[in-house]
């Protein structure tokens, strides 16, 4: 990639610097370099104009820097020369934040300690979130989730004759995944349609899952990729790391769930704040347990019918492989198949 001349000038460290190394983003459309310093690497990211808006992104900062002021797992962001946090460019906008040290651990590879390092930062991350900025009302991510059902619903006959015409092994992993659909849409969206009482809200993550937890010597190094962030219920923080690291083990999800109860009872969250109740109190962690289990459901469903309309329907090319691509919805499926949540 091409670093236009007025990114370099805007920050003094890369005028310092001329080792830039692409890294590799997954499936975003934002490019990731590092930038090698003498003493140190920084972290410069490209945000298509397409993806995202300087609005937008200024929220995404504030949350970030709020974030980073109290916990080193999180990037900072750098200011450019004259003050602010990225740089518009005629495609781009551009953004520099330290480099955080460690790599992802594969769910294979996920141990039940590196879990609970994970929920530890999970729930220090939350604790200071609510503290910023919190609201009450009804959840976003159960309206989301009502919403998508009910476009898929509207849309099996179209999305069944694009499977007819899909190629192998594309094909049986669509017919498998609207199987389960059929069987599964009209009981998770009544049940999802009794989540909306109103709760307590905050800004999460909500894409963060094991390839955006970095570990280094048994501990978390690094939280990265802020693009979904919003204000949300914590929850789905929750379900997207606790099905990604454990995808298979509900023990070891449910585990690791009560453990980020009792950490968030040690920092003090507010403990009267309607259902979503971060106390020790039996009734209330059943209640909040499932919630879980039903958002985790309804992610996993709709996740991958998410793939079936990329993949098959409008057939869209993405950076990874597509063995990479398919591996990814064959677990969703999988997980379907299971039925343990």
């Amino acid at each position: 990639m091409i670093i236009p001349p007025e990114v370099r000038q805007a920050w003094l460290a890369l005028q310092q610097s001329s080792q830039f190394k692409p890294i590799a983003e997954g499936l975003s459309s934002s490019q990731v370099l590092q930038v090698q310093l003498p003493s140190t690497a920084l972290c410069l990211k490209a945000w298509p104009k397409t993806a995202i808006t300087s609005q937008r992104l200024t929220e995404l900062h504030q949350f970030q820097g709020e974030l980073s002021t109290s916990h080193c797992f999180i990037a900072k962001i750098e200011r450019t020369m004259e003050g602010a946090t990225f740089l518009k460019t005629q495609d781009h906008l551009w953004e520099l934040s330290s480099w955080l040290p460690g790599a992802p651990v594969s769910a294979s590879a996920v141990t039940l300690e590196l879990g609970q390092a994970a929920i530890q930062a999970v729930a220090q991350m939350h604790a200071t979130s609510q503290s910023w900025k919190c609201q009450y009302g009804s959840s976003p991510a159960v309206t989301q989730r009502i919403e998508m059902l009910q476009r898929f619903q509207v849309r099996t006959t179209e999305l069944k004759l694009s499977v007819e015409r899909a190629d192998e092994p594309l094909r049986t992993l669509a017919s498998h995944t609207l199987k389960h659909f059929h069987s599964l849409s009209s009981r998770v969206e009544a049940e999802l349609k009794r989540l909306t009482v109103p709760l307590d809200l905050f800004w999460v993550l909500r894409d963060l899952h094991n390839e955006h937890v970095l570990f280094e010597n048994g501990k978390v190094t690094g939280i990265i990729d802020f693009g979904a962030a919003r204000m949300d219920e914590p929850l789905v923080d929750l379900v997207r790391l606790l099905g990604s690291f454990r995808p298979m083990d509900r023990n070891s999800r449910h585990e690791m769930l009560l453990a980020y109860f009792s950490l968030m009872d040690e920092v003090n969250i507010r403990k009267d704040s309607g259902l979503l109740l971060f106390g020790k109190q039996s009734q209330n962690q059943d209640a909040v347990l499932d919630r879980y289990k039903l958002l985790d459901e309804a992610s996993t469903l709709l996740s991958a019918m998410q793939w079936l309309q990329w993949l098959v329907v409008e057939r869209q090319q993405f950076a990874s492989e597509t063995s990479t691509l398919i591996n990814r919805w064959q677990m969703l499926v999988d997980r379907l198949d299971l039925q343990q949540w």
